[in-house]
Formats: C-alpha cells, sequence, structure tokens
C-alpha cells in the first residue's frame, strides 16, 4: 500500500491547508486536502510535483510503501505433560 504524508509534512511546517492552497493557484484547496486525507484512489504527478517543490522535498519523502506481507518469528517450545507433548508458539 502506497500512502503519500502530506498532513505529517504539513504538521511539521505547522502549515494549514487553507494557506497552502492561496499559495498554490494551480492546485485546489480540495486537492490538497483529499491528498492529504488519503482518500482518493489516485494522485496527479504534477499535484505530487508541485506540493513536492513547495515543501522543498523529493518525491521520496513524500510517499510511504508500506508491505501488506506481516513476517512472524516463531520460537516454538515443548512442553512435556503426562505422557502428552504440546506444542506452545509464542511471538517474539
Amino acid at each position: 500500500m502506497i500512502r503519500n504524508r502530506l498532513a505529517e509534512l504539513l504538521a511539521e511546517r505547522d502549515l494549514k491547508i487553507s494557506r497552502v492552497a492561496a499559495q498554490l493557484p494551480n492546485l485546489s484547496r480540495n486537492t490538497i486536502t483529499a491528498t492529504a486525507s488519503n482518500t482518493g484512489k489516485m494522485i496527479q504527478l504534477e499535484t505530487v510535483d508541485t506540493l513536492c517543490q513547495f515543501l522543498h522535498i523529493e518525491p521520496t519523502d513524500f510517499l510511504n510503501i508500506f508491505h501488506s506481507t506481516l513476517i512472524l518469528t516463531l520460537q516454538l517450545l515443548k512442553t512435556k505433560l503426562s505422557s502428552q507433548t504440546l506444542l506452545e508458539i509464542q511471538f517474539i
């Protein structure tokens, strides 16, 4: 999953969406709001470029990539009770 960090980047700089929209006439407030909330299905490359230039960052700073695979490390322990052997799984 790919998410943008616009809300975080604006908060770090104490910037409000309305102020950014006023300084970037080619981006609407609605576009900036939707981008910051990660609610859209897509984002224009021109929008990313404009926001990155405004924030003085690279696109790699603007985007976060989350891998959908969860990797777990398991430690298996054997416990003997009477004549039965139980297997416990503990998450580390």
